[in-house]
């Protein structure tokens, strides 16, 4: 269990019991413990919840805010498409752990990638996202040379020969394009950092955010 494997006997108070099982209200002291027990802190920071990695481990651990339904909507769209394989791979469905701030999942461990590489995909999520919103895209816009093309007909066909090189990847934008663009709770927030890799496969970790929580005092005065 997701708790036992976090928080065994991680108080020294003599208030309680040596078998007792403590759980810390904040993701912030929940990260000590873990480091306490072996856990680095991996991924780039984010007020949304902390991603932990112990050495020899074949899955990372995630905690993040109750506040972030948005996040814990994908992780169950996820699991309904685990046959694509652009979705993590999660252990089970989100645990919520009870009096606190946070909840928590296991997920598989991947690699970081080529961020170039990884740029080019978010640039073709944008288009899809744009064709998707609005029934067309303008090819003479500045994206355009982010592929390489020189004219608008060079994009469109470079566009097109992508999407038919990379279905799965076609499908799994489709999904969440479906899932959140008139989600008014939910952000779509793809950017390098959002995607990572399985061997040679690009695995979209955590496409959206939360509305109303990137709107918050607490969120704001974190990033400024």
């Amino acid at each position: 269990m997701i708790l036992q494997d976090i928080f065994e006997i991680a108080s020294n108070s003599k208030s309680r019991r040596l078998d007792e099982l403590y759980i810390p209200s904040s993701i912030e002291e929940a990260g000590e413990i873990l480091k306490k027990y072996g856990y680095r802190r991996i991924g780039q920071d984010s007020y949304y919840g902390m991603v932990f990695h112990k050495k020899g481990e074949k899955s990372v651990l995630k905690l993040f805010t109750k506040q972030d339904h948005a996040y814990r909507e994908f992780v169950s769209i996820a699991i309904r498409h685990r046959d694509n394989p652009h979705f993590p791979r999660f252990s089970r469905q989100v645990v919520q752990i009870k009096g606190t701030e946070y909840d928590a999942i296991k997920t598989e461990l991947l690699s970081e990638g080529n961020k170039k590489e990884k740029a080019i995909v978010c640039h073709m999520f944008f288009i899809m996202h744009t064709i998707f919103a609005k029934g067309k895209y303008d090819f003479n816009s500045k994206l355009k040379s982010h592929v390489g093309a020189k004219t608008p007909e060079e994009y469109e066909a470079f566009y097109k020969k992508w999407v038919a090189d990379n279905p799965s990847l076609t499908e799994a934008f489709d999904i969440i394009l479906f899932n959140f663009i008139d989600n008014e709770k939910a952000r779509i927030d793809i950017h390098e950092d959002n995607l990572m890799m399985r061997g040679n496969t690009v695995v979209i970790i955590d496409p959206v955010g939360a509305t109303d929580y990137v709107n918050n005092r607490r969120f704001i005065e974190f990033w400024t």
